[in-house]
């Protein structure tokens, strides 16, 4: 018993000292192996302020700079390790006031030094018929070539790292496409990400919460965007809601069509939101949305007063008994791995719903005229079924005038979004 209780007793003592000797040797080490390791790797030599191995192996950067990327503090805590299953386990990675600058040029993604000339998505699409500019995919890099559309496998691991909790807090990502003319930036800021049971690199079912303000073309869009929900990116599963609140639509002017464009809606000012949510099995996406239109001011010098007065009726007949206008989109059905939405799809359903929301109206006027004249119709003067009903007509005739006959370019503006 006492050999045993000897044996136990040395064992331990040589991993006290083995921890020991670690601890002091990466405390005073750990800082100079670490540049050194990414100055042989990238061929750049980072700037880092301090490094500090704590109680268990907790490892603390402070100021770190390299390239394109740089952040003031990141904390990582190793907690286990499965040697049947080659897995790192780790506790929490917290990552604090992280900025990335990605470029996008020749088709190609870099963000210096970590990744040069990646085969990737576009982060806008340009209308090269019309010479117009769109905004299209970010942060989704497709799973197929390009050029033979095979599947590209990610790089093949012994290892996989299990994450408890991810937070990325306070991180900006400036995100410049020189592919475009003029080239176009855009800056997500405060931007905070917190992963939950995150497996790298199977990426299997993980819960992502993600939040962020936006900057573009001078115009700060605080709080913006929002993204939460179940992902498996595995196996092309997801249960997610994504909400845009507030979208600035003079902000983007450049990017629409021209009959979209404000000024030829006379449009000052205009605030819109987007709730959608996204379901997917076995890579089967369905996307259900609805649109918001939270604030419209129109000018006050028009230089045709008929374009406003289509698009107040057209947004009446949307406006809810609550006051707000919602347009719900059509169900969209496509893949989790290349997601595309058809424009052109997006307008038809629009004129189906106009057509379709218009005749709900009439008949609601003829079975409560009192409650509906006045409200659902600008041109509706008089308490009658009759006058009400011309004045109905009216309307549908100038919006199929003004809005109906102007549809999307179908080899220009087809694709809004293509990841």
């Amino acid at each position: 018993m006492k050999k045993v209780i000897r044996f136990l007793s040395i064992g331990i003592l040589c991993i006290i000292l083995l921890y020991v000797a670690l601890f002091v040797f990466l405390n005073i080490k750990g800082k100079s192996l670490l540049v050194k390791t990414v100055s042989d790797r990238f061929d750049r030599e980072p700037e880092l302020g301090s490094f500090a191995f704590s109680f268990p192996f907790k490892v603390t950067l402070k100021n770190f700079s390299c390239g394109d990327v740089s952040f003031e503090i990141a904390r990582i805590g190793l907690v286990g390790f499965n040697p049947f299953a080659l897995n790192f386990i780790f506790d929490n990675l917290y990552v604090e006031t992280l900025k990335v600058k990605v470029e996008r040029k020749q088709n190609k993604l870099f963000i210096d030094p970590f990744l040069k000339g990646v085969d990737t998505f576009s982060l806008f699409y340009q209308d090269k018929k019309n010479s117009s500019t769109g905004l299209a995919s970010i942060f989704i890099p497709p799973l197929e070539a390009a050029q033979d559309n095979q599947k590209i496998s990610p790089p093949a691991s012994k290892f996989s790292y299990t994450f408890k909790n991810i937070f990325l807090k306070n991180t900006s990502v400036k995100i410049l496409d020189t592919t475009l003319q003029p080239p176009q930036e855009l800056n997500l800021e405060n931007l905070n990400i917190k992963l939950k049971d995150f497996i790298y690199p199977q990426m299997l079912n993980f819960y992502i919460d993600m939040d962020s303000s936006l900057l573009f073309n001078n115009t700060p869009m605080k709080e913006i965007l929002n993204f939460k929900g179940w992902v498996d990116w595995h196996n092309k599963n997801m249960d997610a809601t994504f909400k845009i609140n507030n979208y600035d639509y003079i902000a983007f002017a450049d990017f629409y069509p021209p009959f979209w464009k404000p000024d030829n809606l006379e449009i000052q000012d205009a605030k819109l939101s987007l709730d959608a949510h996204l379901k997917s099995h076995n890579n089967d996406l369905t996307i259900n949305a609805l649109i918001m239109l939270e604030k419209i001011i129109f000018k006050e010098n028009p230089s045709d007063s008929s374009t406003i007065e289509s698009l107040k009726e057209v947004i009446a007949l949307f406006r809810q008994d609550d006051g707000r206008v919602i347009f719900r989109l059509p169900s969209f059905h496509t893949k989790m791995d290349k997601i595309e939405l058809d424009f052109v799809s997006i307008w038809t359903e629009f004129q189906k719903v106009v057509k379709v929301t218009a005749v709900d109206t009439i008949i609601r006027v003829l079975e409560k005229p009192s409650q509906f004249i006045g409200k659902g119709a600008q041109g509706v003067k008089e308490k009658t079924i009759e006058p009400a009903v011309e004045a109905l007509e009216n309307m549908l005739e100038h919006i199929a005038n003004v809005f109906l006959e102007n549809e999307p370019n179908e080899e220009g503006s087809q694709k809004l979004f293509e990841f």
